[in-house]
């Protein structure tokens, strides 16, 4: 998982290689990652932070009871 500034910087490096001219693909291969996980961070132009540790998981429904782990 990559930190929102980390995210942030990789976004602007690579915008910067393309406004000199590179393609997308081959700044992000500079860097090591794939054009598929900058189009995921960006959602309208703005870099999006992860939501993973955030998100509101439902128990599963074969989690033991109280009375199951005694």
């Amino acid at each position: 998982m990559t930190a929102h500034p980390e995210l942030q910087q990789y976004i602007e490096w690579i915008t910067k290689a393309m406004g000199q001219g590179a393609r997308q693909s081959k700044a992000c291969e500079v860097i090591g990652l794939t054009t598929r996980t900058v189009q995921r961070w960006r959602n309208n132009g703005e870099v999006i932070a992860d939501k993973r540790p955030v998100a509101i998981r439902p128990a599963p429904a074969n989690k033991l009871t109280d009375d199951e782990k005694e």
